[in-house]
């Protein structure tokens, strides 16, 4: 298998052989265009062959300059002129059809002097010139075009490399491979509902809320945990955290109730204690004692959840999927929110982010539709960087390992799984980059350059341009032998 390696016209004989040496292959073609150093002497073919030969490559040196192919076969190093391939003329038998012209009756001419010599002229003559002058104007001015169709050489080349995003980093350093990076957070929560697919036997205990009153005196009363209230008809509550009951205001003797509001349990599980609204709960404990009516409480909403029977529950299971969906879910949400405030030139990789939850809390407390709840707090940090940062270096490769004047002309970049480190503000990202280059050609340029040359002319002058593999010209009509004007001139490049 053999490399074709393409130098330019200013490259000397030692950074020829670099090029042929770094190749893999061991059967190297060389495309040396016109006018190259190389041509300069003998001697550089001599070193090309010598160097060669040492490290056991074969050699072969393809050239449009007839001096290149000459000087390196006289050294015993195999060389070609590639066929310069053009279309022929578009020439087309054209036979005028006879003009018959009827003899004038009138036998008048005119005399034309022109340097000192007489010239006779007839009015028909003259008659037919002047008939034929805009044919040959638009012969000669309007049809003329001339078309060319270059076909550049192509060479495969592939870059993988191992990039640091820096947040730190103020700007690109082609060097160390370090790109300038910036970090996007956001923050949010949300609470889900998830289906219990368990079920127990449940003797679960009625809940809700008792405001206490003291209608005793200016001081302060405590009440432990667990403190009984008992409604009129004899259900016990109980509180369910001690709380401490502010002193009554007193003025001028009279007594002004101050209240605090508690969580109550019932004593006992069951619907039963799914009691309504209550006028006035009484403390047992200070039943024929001074505080009997002085100290009461007063419910306006319904005590809820008693329960006995069977009951769906959230297994561990439920509890272990439901804590998964929901942290998906936030992080989607957070990615979707993130994406928006990203300015544009900026991307991120699926490995460029943390996503971090900060608080989750589960609700056993089935509804009414078997379902129990969780609650999640999370933040999500994503490293962006500019793709064109990325092309940058990728470019300045081709330019250090190949030549400043070959351009991509197709290309595809792959990103790797990166590495993350949100607390340093680092992320390490493999790039994979496979391109077909090409040495770019400047049409618009290249006909201004065109317009005047001859057939001759026009192929001395597009094999100097580097990386031609062919070209193609056809004049039309058949008698346009020279480039027309500009606007006359298509090129296509392949």
């Amino acid at each position: 298998m053999s490399k074709k390696i393409y130098i330019t016209k200013n490259d000397t004989a030692e950074m020829a052989v670099i090029k042929v040496l770094k190749s893999k292959e061991e059967k190297v073609v060389l495309s040396v265009p016109n006018f190259s150093q190389l041509a300069n002497s003998a001697e550089n073919f001599s070193l090309l062959k010598k160097e060669t030969e040492e490290s056991g490559k074969e050699l072969l040196i393809e050239s449009v300059d007839d001096v290149v192919v000459e000087l390196a076969r006289r050294n015993e190093i195999e060389a070609t002129n590639p066929f310069f391939s053009q279309s022929k003329k578009n020439i087309k038998s054209l036979e005028p059809e006879p003009v018959v012209i009827d003899e004038p009756e009138v036998k008048e001419s005119v005399e034309i002097s022109k340097n000192g010599r007489k010239f006779s002229v007839t009015f028909a003559s003259l008659t037919l010139i002047i008939l034929l002058l805009p044919g040959i104007y638009v012969a000669y001015t309007v049809l003329p075009e001339a078309s060319v169709k270059i076909t550049t050489q192509k060479m495969d080349w592939d870059y993988n490399a191992t990039l640091t995003v820096d947040k730190a980093a103020l700007a690109l350093n082609l060097e160390t491979k370090k790109i300038p990076g910036q970090i996007f957070s956001q923050k949010k929560n949300g609470q889900l509902t998830f289906p219990a697919t368990g079920e127990k036997n449940l003797n679960k205990k009625a809940t809700g809320n008792i405001t206490i009153y003291n209608n005793h005196s200016s001081a302060p009363q405590s009440l432990v945990a667990s403190t009984r209230f008992e409604s009129p008809d004899g259900k016990i509550f109980r509180l369910v955290e001690a709380v401490t009951v502010p002193g009554a205001a007193v003025n001028d003797g009279k007594v002004t109730p101050s209240s605090i509001t508690a969580k109550v349990i019932a004593d006992r599980g069951g619907e039963s204690y799914n009691i309504g609204s209550v006028e006035k709960w009484t403390i047992p404990g200070f039943k024929h004692t001074s505080k009997e009516k002085t100290f009461y409480g007063v419910s306006t909403e319904t005590m809820r959840g008693g329960f006995t029977g069977k009951s769906a529950y959230p297994t561990d299971e439920d509890i272990k999927s439901a804590k998964e969906k929901s942290a998906l879910t936030l992080e989607d949400g957070l990615k979707n929110l993130i994406k928006n405030e990203i300015p544009a030139g900026f991307k991120f990789v699926e490995d460029s982010s943390k996503f971090t939850i900060s608080k989750q809390t589960v609700n056993t407390d089935i509804n009414e539709q078997n379902e129990f709840s969780i609650f999640t707090e999370a933040e999500i940090s994503i490293m962006a960087f500019r793709e064109s940062d990325i092309n940058e270096v990728i470019n300045s490769n081709i330019k250090k390992e190949l030549s400043s004047d070959l351009k991509p002309k197709t290309f595809t970049l792959v990103y790797g799984e990166g590495k993350f480190d949100s607390v340093k503000g680092i992320l390490t990202l493999p790039v994979t980059y496979k391109a077909k280059l090409e040495y770019p050609i400047d049409t618009e340029k290249l006909k201004g350059t065109l317009v005047g040359k001859s057939e001759l002319e026009l192929k001395a002058l597009l094999f100097s341009i580097p990386g031609l593999a062919s070209a193609n010209i056809s004049f039309w009509p058949f008698w346009v032998d020279r480039v027309p004007a500009v606007d006359k001139v298509d090129i296509t490049v392949e």
